[in-house]
């Protein structure tokens, strides 16, 4: 598998010459929600390039079931730990095996908006990160894509030789209950929103 990932790495470097920054913030000794935001459908393949060597085996990626319908990428389900969302009903059994995942000591990389930005700005997030989070006690690692907007994206949908860089944030640790359970989740997620935009404020 690490070597599946050194030649996706490679590919991405040649292709979107990727520039990767604060992996090292990544915890080693425990599970993580891995979130980055959404610009393109290449941002699963960038997230999955960019992982450091302790993580390349011991991810689940949550994922828009629509898009793995069909083949090749229906092939990719079960050697990628793909975990089908979309559908309310999807979406329990989601959440229920990304904490089952998590329980086991995998990582869970989940994308908090719930699909790619319309705009180009980061979207407001849904709930589901924050409630694995929460009811999990696992951080939060924020991870902002920049400038995969330009190649299969709602504003470029034709793909084109872009330019990505990855930033990655420090952990976020979901508070000690102490409110309601969906303020709770709603707070957690909007903390990730809060630090994807001083990553990306931070770049310029």
């Amino acid at each position: 598998m690490r070597i599946v990932q050194f030649l996706t790495f490679i590919s991405m470097k040649i292709i979107f010459r990727i520039k990767i920054e604060g992996t090292d913030k990544i915890p080693k000794d425990k599970p993580v929600l891995l979130c980055p935001n959404h610009q393109s459908f290449v941002d699963p393949f960038i997230i999955y390039a960019c992982l450091p060597g302790h993580l390349a085996n011991r991810v689940m990626y949550v994922a828009f079931g629509e898009y793995f319908k069909k083949p090749p990428a229906s092939w990719l389900i079960k050697p990628w730990r793909i975990i089908i969302t979309g559908s309310t009903r999807d979406l329990g059994n989601s959440l229920k095996l990304s904490f089952e995942g998590l329980k086991k000591g995998y990582s869970v990389c989940i994308f908090p908006e719930g699909g790619r930005t319309t705009t180009g700005d980061i979207m407001n997030p849904r709930l589901g990160a924050g409630i694995l989070s929460a009811e999990s006690n696992t951080p939060i690692v924020p991870i902002l894509i920049d400038g995969a907007t330009g190649t299969l994206s709602h504003i470029q949908p034709k793909f084109r030789f872009s330019k990505i860089r990855v930033v990655v944030g420090d952990p976020i640790i979901p508070p000690v209950r102490g409110t309601e359970s969906k303020s709770l989740y709603q707070d957690v997620v909007d903390s990730w929103r809060t630090e994807i935009i001083d990553l990306k404020s931070g770049l310029f």
